[in-house]
């Protein structure tokens, strides 16, 4: 991003903290000073986002078709992105492992380019999309009225905590209490192969749970006007007496399986 500097002595040009190197300034007749920091970033909406990429972000996989995104029957997504994060001086989206495989390709609904799949722990539903990502989630209602929270960190979760979490199908939704009820599963990928996940975590609320679309989509405690960051969702499940609970994967989780990953904070 460029500027004209306040005092009329010339331009500052913000280049993003994610960058690497500096490009020559060309010379444009005026001073350009260079510093540092996150551009100006205009909010879009979850199937609209652009770069650096939230979490909840709608995601589609190129390899596979989905339903549409926010109402709007142009765009379309499989799964949702969980939260940005940092892993050896790069920076990924973290999101469910059922979504995909490594080397897929993910779009967001409107179909931009966000990344590819470059790591994945299949047994605990992982997947990390090398994507120039950033430190805020969506939440709201998709296509009714989005809007982001910052993230303020990442912790483990505790039995009886109340946690949150955003969807692309279900939006933003709290209250849903830790019980441990639920730590493993069998599923199926987009791709149609059985695989069963372990170390999950399940977290319980009357009403209604996640939904298809929901999968990899950030799971979170309230800070303040921030969010902390608790795990990504990977299924949901109910009983015959109207319970429903959110299953997902500890954030802590992925701290161990790749050493150094840490969430982004903003």
């Amino acid at each position: 991003m460029v500027k004209a500097l306040t005092d009329g002595s010339g331009l500052e040009a913000v280049r993003s903290l994610s960058a690497r190197g500096l490009a020559p300034v060309p010379d444009v007749g005026v001073p350009v000073a260079v510093t540092q920091g996150e551009p100006f970033r205009t909010v879009a909406v979850r199937c609209d986002d652009s770069p650096d990429w939230y979490g909840g972000v709608a995601i589609h996989n190129d390899k596979f078709s989905g339903p549409s995104c926010g109402g709007n029957g142009s765009w379309q997504y499989n799964c949702t992105g969980g939260f940005g994060v940092t892993l050896q001086s790069q920076r990924y989206l973290l999101t469910a492992g059922h979504c995909g495989a490594i080397g897929d390709t993910f779009l967001s609904g409107a179909g931009n380019v966000i990344g590819r799949a470059t790591h994945e722990h299949t047994a605990h539903d992982l997947l990390l999309v090398r994507a120039d990502t950033g430190g805020r989630i969506w939440d709201g209602t998709p296509g009714v009225n989005d809007f982001t929270k910052g993230v303020a960190g990442w912790g483990w979760t505790a039995g009886g905590q109340s946690l949150c979490f955003s969807g692309t199908t279900s939006g933003a939704k709290c209250g849903y209490t830790v019980d441990g009820t639920i730590v493993s599963g069998c599923g199926t990928d987009l791709y149609g192969n059985h695989e069963c996940y372990n170390d999950l975590i399940s977290a319980w609320k009357d009403g209604t749970a996640g939904r298809p679309g929901d999968s990899g989509g950030p799971v979170f405690s309230l800070a303040g006007d921030r969010v902390q960051a608790m795990g990504t969702t990977t299924a949901y499940a109910t009983n015959n007496q109207g319970r429903e609970w959110i299953v997902f994967q500890d954030f802590g989780t992925a701290t161990r399986d790749w050493s150094g990953l840490d969430v982004i904070t903003g």
